[in-house]
């Protein structure tokens, strides 16, 4: 009797032993920041995120991201986080984030507040986050700007197309005034344009893609023209389409019938269309517009064209993150659980 008691006293204080070893295991915080990352701005308002400049008086969510964690092996610290979000050296916003259910899975992105800048210029937002007395702060300088500078590389866009007709010329110098805007500099600006806006968005798979299908395309077109086919095809219209009204309702006709792209819609469309218009003197801007207007709106709401895996793409990212807050509530979605559908059910509504 002797000997079970005493191992059941064994066993029970081994027990004891085991939980409280786990519990300091769970509880006791032993982790520093040792990397406060980089900000991540959203716009309060319009929940637009990755600002890269500011709005006067807007409020700005601040978001910390890539947080790099350190083991200390020192037991007991607080499981709090302290932040401070400054703007130009004055604190607007403090407080703590509980890590006491993290359960050692350290998150890497805060939420640190939001900020109001009230003057135009160059700003500093820093964010500095403490654990035990530890700091470790991240900072970052940020164009300041009224709400209407963010239309005037457009503005300069469509002066200079318009005064130099040349095209080309124009975007890359709008691109430029933008970036410069964004910087805050000439110099970097002009770096920025080159290596981030031209070269970066070359090197995407996405943008190359359209880049050659357009050049592709425009091949075809060229062809055409120059085998004679385009000439025949406007011959063949221009045998119903008499007076201006029909002809422009023959380009409408032929934009509607190019329905899969929109790319395909103003080359075909346009160049097929131009010289018979012209004949019935119905002005290019005209055809401009009857090519425009049948271009991407037809495409856009064909359920076989380019668009649609675009489109479908977009609403399916979004329903994921609508039914995953939903199940979080315990309700039910009401609404087509698929891209596609919901796609073909807005159609009515364009």
């Amino acid at each position: 009797m002797k000997a079970a008691s005493a191992s059941k006293t064994i066993l029970s204080s081994l027990g004891l032993w085991l939980f409280a070893s786990s519990s300091s295991l769970v509880s006791a915080f032993d982790y520093n920041i040792t990397d406060a990352g980089s900000l991540y701005l959203i716009d309060s308002k319009t929940g637009i995120s990755g600002l890269k400049t500011i709005f006067v008086d807007d409020a700005i969510l601040v978001t910390v991201e890539d947080v790099t964690w350190e083991y200390t092996g020192l037991e007991g610290g607080m499981d709090i986080v302290l932040y401070r979000t400054l703007v130009d050296g004055v604190v607007q916003a403090t407080g703590n984030i509980s890590l006491a259910d993290v359960d050692r899975e350290l998150p890497t992105s805060f939420d640190c507040g939001s900020v109001v800048v009230s003057e135009s210029g160059t700003s500093t937002i820093e964010v500095i986050l403490s654990v035990d007395g530890q700091p470790a702060s991240t900072s970052s300088d940020y164009q300041v700007y009224g709400a209407g500078v963010s239309i005037i590389p457009l503005i300069w866009i469509l002066c200079m197309a318009l005064g130099t007709k040349m095209v080309e010329l124009s975007l890359f110098s709008g691109i430029w005034l933008a970036s410069c805007i964004v910087t805050g500099s000439l110099a970097q600006g002009f770096r920025d344009t080159l290596n981030v806006y031209l070269v970066d968005a070359l090197s995407d798979g996405g943008n190359v893609s359209v880049i050659l299908f357009t050049v592709f395309l425009s091949g075809t077109v060229g062809m055409m023209q120059k085998s004679g086919g385009m000439l025949g095809f406007t011959r063949d219209i221009a045998k119903i389409a008499k007076t201006p009204r029909t002809g422009q309702l023959a380009c409408m006709t032929v934009g509607i019938i190019i329905f899969f792209d929109d790319y395909s819609n103003v080359l075909l469309a346009g160049e097929t269309m131009r010289p018979l218009l012209d004949l019935l003197c119905i002005s290019r801007e005209k055809l401009a517009f009857i090519v425009d207007a049948t271009s991407a709106p037809i495409a856009s709401i064909s359920p076989i064209s380019s668009w649609v895996g675009f489109e479908v793409g977009l609403i399916s990212e979004q329903l994921e993150i609508i039914q995953g807050m939903v199940e979080a509530r315990g309700e039910t979605l009401t609404i087509k659980d698929s891209g596609f559908a919901i796609f073909l059910q807005s159609i009515k509504y364009r």
